[in-house]
């Protein structure tokens, strides 16, 4: 019942703290990722329900109180616009990403749950996915108020808050590595690869960024040392390797220097390398810094993409066991000569260290998501109307009608 009266995110904090709290927070205003609740919000809510409790007063004393209609609650235009995922309103929490959540594991879980689920139904069928065969995934969160938003932007949206909040508190990708998140992007990146699902955008694109973001987790690259038929560091490549290099091929290759320079346990890194190397990856990097074909030309920003390439290559080289094997084939190198003896990571700009998706979504959920909220259906509104005689105010129009302080 408190639920069709007042948002998911008031009905969460008043159930779970002190009546006196409870009160005090009713009468505040609030606008955090985990409550949005304010004074017109109260207006709109005594004026929704001034008429239907006078119905059920004037009605049969004996009956039991009902809502008009089985859908009725009162629609928020505060709200309109807002995705609620696990407890959270995605766009303020991509605003203040280091708020302190209640329950932050629940919130990266329904964020990966919800942008895997949208992955597979896109993806083709013999990629792993569902192609988009059946119905489509509802709305992330189950939202009242409709968005209207395109699939790639609500895949970006998503994995950019799941990110952050693997960035904030990296801890939790244990639990993520746990869900087994980790083999399933790499078996879905695999199958992205034998279909030639590009990763320039979509679901592959989605699949590489959750991904970037967990190998910074030592058991993340431990779980991907055991997906079987997918090693990782094989499908980054088969994912740069074409007619032209990506335009993220320096976020792939940021990726791979993740897993190569991990302190992940020694046998989940030699069972990644080994395939590796033997399919000829030190000299196909080599190829990469020689770059006879100018294919970095369009990579976007090819200085890291070769800053990535030189920490996997010197990495390699240090290895106990493929060291001495990387070690000769770069001796026979001269272009690894000009990169050999220079700290080359002091190039790397702050951007460069982290998923720079983040920065352009930071920038665009705000505009994206209120501007896709369509008009909400009429269920508060038009129970409201047939009971009172009159449609409720459009917002902020009801603060005029508030009642008078007693």
């Amino acid at each position: 019942m408190l639920a069709r009266l007042v948002p998911d995110g008031v009905v969460d904090a008043v159930l779970t703290c002190p009546p006196t709290e409870a009160v005090n927070l009713f009468d505040s205003d609030h606008e955090t990722p985990e409550i949005i609740w304010c004074g017109p919000m109260r207006v709109l809510l005594r004026w929704e329900l001034t008429p239907v409790i006078s119905a059920y007063l004037e009605g049969d004393a004996e009956a039991d109180f009902a809502f008009p209609t089985p859908a009725w609650r009162v629609q928020y235009p505060e709200l309109k616009g807002e995705l609620r995922v696990g407890g959270v309103y995605v766009r303020l929490y991509m605003k203040n990403p280091n708020y302190q959540l209640k329950d932050p594991m629940r919130f990266l879980e329904h964020l990966t749950a919800e942008a895997l689920r949208l992955i597979e139904y896109s993806l083709p069928k013999a990629a792993g996915g569902a192609g988009r065969e059946g119905p489509a995934p509802p709305t992330p969160g189950g939202s009242s108020t409709a968005i209207a938003v395109r699939e790639d932007d609500m895949l970006s949206i998503l994995i950019s808050a799941a990110v952050y909040v693997l960035r904030v508190r990296p801890g939790l990708a244990e639990r993520s590595v746990q869900w087994g998140h980790v083999s399933r992007c790499a078996t879905l990146l695999k199958g992205c690869n034998d279909q030639g699902v590009t990763l320039g955008g979509g679901a592959g694109l989605a699949l590489l960024r959750l991904l970037h973001q967990l190998l910074e987790a030592p058991v993340a690259v431990d779980a991907a040392a055991t997906v079987p038929q997918a090693n990782l560091l094989v499908e980054f490549r088969r994912a740069i390797e074409g007619v032209d290099f990506p335009a993220d091929t320096a976020f792939i290759f940021g990726a791979m220097a993740k897993c190569v320079r991990s302190q992940c346990r020694p046998a989940s890194l030699k069972a990644l390398l080994t395939p590796a190397i033997a399919g000829g990856i030190v000299e196909w990097l080599l190829e990469v810094l020689e770059d006879k074909g100018g294919k970095l030309a369009g990579v976007r920003d090819p200085d890291a993409a070769r800053v990535h390439v030189v920490q996997i290559l010197k990495a390699l080289a240090k290895h106990p066991e493929v060291g001495a094997h990387v070690t000769g084939k770069l001796d026979e190198s001269e272009k690894w000569q000009q990169y050999s003896g220079h700290r080359h990571e002091l190039y790397l700009t702050a951007e460069h260290r982290v998923d720079y998706f983040l920065t352009n979504d930071t920038q665009n959920i705000e505009t994206l998501l209120l501007t896709a909220g369509e008009p909400a259906p009429e269920t508060a509104g038009a129970a409201s109307a047939s009971a009172s005689g009159s449609a409720p105010p459009a917002a902020p129009a009801p603060a005029a009608r508030a009642p008078a302080p007693a």
